[in-house]
């Protein structure tokens, strides 16, 4: 099966400087885990997901420090340059994950899926001609393992 049979069409999309509490809105009132930014022609930019929201309010993790010859050397400054970027974000483009995997239309949902899983992925956009043209959530691809469930035990279709 392809993902086009399965992925959100035509989705809702957010502009570069679309304020992250009007991201926050659009999530919760389309109820989904992620929306895909764009520039004005609709080629994708990147992602912001609900856990990009969630760090916003998370608690700042200072780094980790190494000590060699009396001089302190950061391990993982820039893990927390991206956190305080992130959390003083006032705008998509600052709290977006920029060039976030994708898949085409014509891709497998196994394909997909198994993006999904190893990337900790959710939703990813869809993206065709370099336009975003679905998205696929893993809510998606739950629906479809019900779908074929019911169809293998001669239930009619519940539009899950």
């Amino acid at each position: 099966m392809q993902v086009r049979e399965i992925m959100t069409i035509a989705p809702v999309t957010v502009g570069e400087s679309t304020p992250v509490v009007e991201v926050a809105r659009q999530l919760l009132a389309h109820q989904l885990p992620g929306l895909p930014v764009v520039d004005p022609q609709g080629r994708l930019l990147g992602m912001v997901t609900e856990e990009d929201l969630i760090m916003r309010n998370a608690n700042l993790r200072l780094p980790h420090f190494l000590t060699i010859l009396d001089a302190l050397i950061p391990t993982d400054a820039h893990e927390f340059d991206e956190e305080v970027r992130r959390m003083l974000a006032t705008s998509a483009a600052e709290v977006m994950t920029s060039r976030p995997p994708i898949v085409s239309p014509d891709d497998d949902v196994a394909d997909a899926a198994t993006l999904m899983v190893e990337h900790h992925l959710n939703p990813v956009p869809v993206v065709e001609n370099e336009r975003v043209v679905g998205l696929l959530t893993r809510r998606d691809i739950v629906r479809l393992m019900l779908r074929e469930e019911d169809a293998a035990a001669g239930v009619a279709d519940t539009r899950i």
